[in-house]
């Protein structure tokens, strides 16, 4: 009687010890994956770009037209993105690139708080438009005129009111993380 009964106590022992591992190897598979999720791809959840899943790749040179690039934002508007509650701190941005080395923009009011984008000397369809103000009645910033130098990109979303090179200028080179390609996305606009 002694043996069934220690026999029965090292078996609830030994299921006991086995239910203690199984959450912590599910809680280090969970790790693990988002280790990797976040090592080769970014979610993205802004309506600048497809919503969804991208493969995230690392910077290169000679960035293409219509390439999506993952990038910090410009240091000399980070402080006015995270005031605005744009951005937090550490957020990244996903833009489509829209200007290269030697494309020049400029605006033009088109009708009250409203310019139009125009690239090369001809107006930027589609999301040409440059709002004033934004969606909380806020004054955004907005160039004049630029040509983009070497090393620099200029950069927009698909969303009409996205932020982007229409307000910010052109984007270094430098500042560029990563290209992303879409792995998983939820339509467009």
């Amino acid at each position: 009687m002694g043996k069934i009964q220690k026999s029965q106590s090292n078996k609830r022992c030994r299921n006991g010890i086995k239910w203690l591992f199984i959450p912590l190897i599910l809680f280090l598979i969970l790790v693990i994956g988002v280790l990797i999720f976040n090592h080769f791809f970014i979610l993205n959840v802004s309506s600048s770009i497809p919503l969804g899943i991208y493969y995230k790749y690392p910077p290169k040179k000679n960035y293409r037209l219509g390439e999506i690039v993952i990038f910090k934002p410009w240091k000399n508007y980070e402080m006015f993105l995270y005031r605005q509650n744009y951005l937090e701190p550490g957020d990244l941005l996903m833009k489509y690139v829209q200007g290269l080395p030697g494309d020049s923009f400029s605006s033009f009011p088109e009708e009250e708080n409203i310019w139009v984008l125009f690239k090369n000397g001809k107006t930027f369809f589609p999301y040409s438009r440059i709002f004033e103000k934004d969606s909380s009645g806020r004054f955004l910033p907005r160039f004049q005129e630029i040509t983009i130098a070497e090393g620099e990109i200029f950069v927009m979303g698909l969303h009409p009111k996205s932020l982007d090179s229409r307000y910010f200028g052109s984007i270094s080179e430098e500042n560029i993380v990563g290209i992303a390609k879409p792995f998983f996305t939820i339509g467009g606009l």
